[in-house]
């Protein structure tokens, strides 16, 4: 009995012994077993880390791209918005042109003369006939018709008023190719005056101006100064005149 014993606790003192080695040998394979597992955490953690920051560093680079892709698709608007804004200030002006071109070849043109027959000056009341014509290709609506008859011995200076804007009744109407004549009458004058413009020491001046409205509603002005010429017996254009006194609006 006591020998069974003896061998009992003999076998457990092995087994204890046994245990303690294999528990001494057990730890530091543990101990490497999870410091390589650390290790290969840490490995592959890093490594995550390592492609994450490149993917977002692409993603940076990618986004910096779009930006400047952006940036000068922006500035390509501007460009195209600015082209189109000056082709429609170009096509706004060429149509405005077009437009005042058209106005002028399809206006009506009113033009003054006086009566190319013979005239002889006279003291006595008497008619001069004043012709207007309608050159342009569209009628006429005349608003006013001055004319007048001085005699002086220079040139008559004077200023001219501005035209009248606003609504004025029509007093006739000129189509194109059309000349009606305009009769002035002359108030009784003095005999010694006539018979100085006769000898060419005074001037007979015939001035005034026709007024008239156009088919686009437009006014325009015709002015008219013309001297009578001893020598031809006529109403002629003073060369030495002012300019303005035969303008044509």
């Amino acid at each position: 009995m006591r020998l069974l014993i003896a061998l009992t606790i003999f076998s457990s003192l092995l087994l204890l012994e046994y245990a303690h080695g294999a528990e001494s040998q057990i730890q530091p394979s543990v101990k490497s077993a999870a410091q390589s597992i650390a290790a290969k955490e840490a490995d592959e953690e890093s490594k995550f880390r390592r492609e994450n920051d490149q993917k977002q560093l692409k993603i940076q680079e990618r986004i910096a791209d779009l930006t400047g892709q952006l940036v000068w698709i922006g500035g390509a608007q501007v460009a195209v918005a600015a082209i189109g804004l000056l082709a429609i200030g170009v096509a706004y002006k060429s149509i405005t042109v077009a437009d005042r071109g058209l106005r002028s070849v399809e206006r009506a043109w009113v033009g003054v003369g006086l009566s190319d027959k013979e005239y002889r000056p006279k003291p006595e009341p008497h008619i001069i006939g004043v012709v207007l014509s309608n050159g342009g290709k569209t009628p006429a609506r005349i608003k006013e018709v001055r004319a007048q008859i001085t005699i002086a011995n220079a040139h008559k200076e004077f200023e001219h008023s501005p035209i009248p804007k606003g609504l004025l009744p029509t007093i006739t109407t000129i189509f194109a190719g059309e000349s009606p004549t305009h009769i002035i009458s002359t108030r009784q004058m003095d005999r010694n005056h006539i018979a100085d413009v006769i000898e060419g020491k005074l001037m007979m001046i015939v001035h005034g101006y026709v007024m008239y409205d156009d088919i686009f509603d437009v006014r325009h002005i015709t002015r008219f100064y013309q001297l009578y010429s001893p020598g031809t017996h006529i109403f002629i254009f003073p060369r030495d005149a002012d300019p303005r006194h035969n303008e044509a609006t």
